[in-house]
């Protein structure tokens, strides 16, 4: 049997408890942007994760109830924070991020509105893809849209007319071939689904029965699917075929995991926040470096 490559995590180190829920992690060129859904605060850390800026968004900035919820890189220096509105329209902020010998500025590019009940957000070749979660009637639905908040298409329905996702949808990931990695909440199932350029459909590709909450990518490795199981993060082969469930269990992760993201400095690393308590919820990073063995096993693509 030929020498395989196998990938491993191993704990590094924890930065401390913070107040709120971490609710997404975004890597943008040198800094680690954090948004906490409950403090409806965005933070933003140097690569050595030194704090550089503290935002605090105002009620009247997200509306009755609304949180931040996501985040998605859309050029080096530019990053959509969305907010998530329950009753009154969600919002997606475009910032543009710069460092100037040590000065970090941030400045608001663009507000887009959107329906309220919009849960994520992805962009791919200079179009957003929102997924939303209505509270009452119709199953989740995605949304293509263009960089100004235009509507492109609508995505509810299958070829056979049949309803793609459950009620609580989340779009996690869209690769540059437009395929889609797709959570339905309601169903416990991550969908990856095609894209067909030709029409207004989209074809299912294959699904894990996991309940998926975040995804981390990595440059050439796996896919790091944070699930709700007791299987914690969950490897998905970059064929997206098949997972590999024994990476690192929640066990090891002492609370609930909330976001992931990879890093590359001082070394490649995945970054997991995790939370703990019910009404009164505090949030800590947990850093795993990330390790490369030779064996015979058959997990050959999942090279980092």
């Amino acid at each position: 049997m030929d020498t395989k490559t196998q990938l491993s995590a191993k704990f590094a180190e924890e930065k401390g408890f913070v107040k709120g829920e971490i609710s997404a992690l975004l890597v943008l060129g040198d800094f680690v942007l954090i948004t906490n859904r409950k403090t409806h605060r965005l933070l933003i850390l140097s690569k050595e994760m030194d704090a550089k800026k503290n935002i605090y968004f105002s009620r009247k900035q997200r509306g009755l109830l609304g949180t931040l919820d996501d985040m998605a890189k859309v050029s080096p220096s530019r990053f959509a924070v969305l907010c998530t509105g329950r009753f009154s329209a969600s919002k997606c902020w475009i910032y543009d991020l710069t460092d100037d010998q040590g000065s970090t500025a941030l400045s608001m590019v663009e507000e887009i509105s959107l329906e309220q009940g919009c849960t994520s957000i992805c962009f791919q070749r200079e179009s957003f893809f929102a997924s939303f979660s209505p509270l009452v009637g119709s199953h989740g639905y995605i949304r293509q849209k263009n960089l100004h908040g235009s509507n492109i298409r609508k995505f509810v329905n299958d070829e056979a007319n049949e309803s793609l996702f459950g009620k609580n949808v989340l779009i996690l990931h869209v690769d540059s071939e437009f395929i889609m990695h797709v959570s339905d909440v309601e169903r416990k199932e991550l969908q990856v689904l095609k894209k067909d350029n030709e029409c207004e459909f989209l074809t299912k590709e294959t699904c894990h029965r996991y309940r998926v909450i975040d995804i981390a990518v990595s440059n050439r490795g796996p896919f790091y699917l944070l699930t709700d199981s007791s299987d914690g993060i969950v490897l998905l082969n970059r064929d997206r075929k098949w997972t590999f469930n024994s990476f690192l269990p929640k066990s090891k992760l002492g609370g609930t995991p909330t976001a992931v993201v990879c890093v590359k400095y001082p070394k490649p690393r995945l970054v997991v926040a995790v939370s703990n308590g019910s009404i009164f919820k505090k949030s800590k990073l947990l850093f795993f470096d990330l390790i490369e063995t030779t064996s015979g096993a058959d997990a050959s693509d999942f090279e980092p």
